[in-house]
């Protein structure tokens, strides 16, 4: 941290920023990726609701994954790839 003079102001590194930044994006997808796989172990659904969630599920981690990282088409997809069988 780098002083200013004044005692009300802070000022934090760029590497400190980019660090905590990515370890909320990681947070974030590990959360979004463990949370159907435990709504599926603790609940009963119907198919078209298992579906559905994982449908939703995915969706939100494309989304994020392309928000967080800029990771182009191929990336995405290999990374939908490799999350759907582990869901189902």
């Amino acid at each position: 941290m780098q002083g200013t003079g004044d005692p009300d102001v802070h000022s934090f590194s760029r590497s400190k920023i980019a660090v905590v930044g990515r370890l909320i994006a990681v947070c974030v997808a590990v959360t979004v990726l463990l949370i159907p796989i435990f709504l599926l172990y603790l609940t009963q659904m119907s198919r078209s609701a298992v579906a559905g969630m994982v449908l939703a599920f995915v969706l939100a981690f494309v989304a994020l994954m392309s928000l967080f990282t800029g990771a182009g088409a191929e990336v995405m997809f290999i990374g939908t790839c490799t999350y759907v069988p582990e869901v189902l």
